[in-house]
């Protein structure tokens, strides 16, 4: 994903997340566990996630 694809995602979470608080006040009822919270975003992501390295190979680094 690029830059620009990535910041289209964190606008689209900003705006769900002023929009969620409006949808729980109209609704309440349909969240039976109480108003949503989002999740965390993760600290990396990866389309094949690469291997560990191992000790040697570090070193050879």
């Amino acid at each position: 994903m690029g830059w620009s694809a990535a910041r289209g995602v964190l606008s689209l979470r900003g705006m769900v997340r002023e929009l969620v608080p409006d949808a729980f006040a109209a609704h309440p009822e349909r969240f039976s566990h109480g108003p949503p919270k989002p999740q965390a975003l993760p600290n990396a992501v990866w389309i094949n996630n690469p291997a560990p390295l191992l000790n040697s190979q570090v070193a050879a680094h």
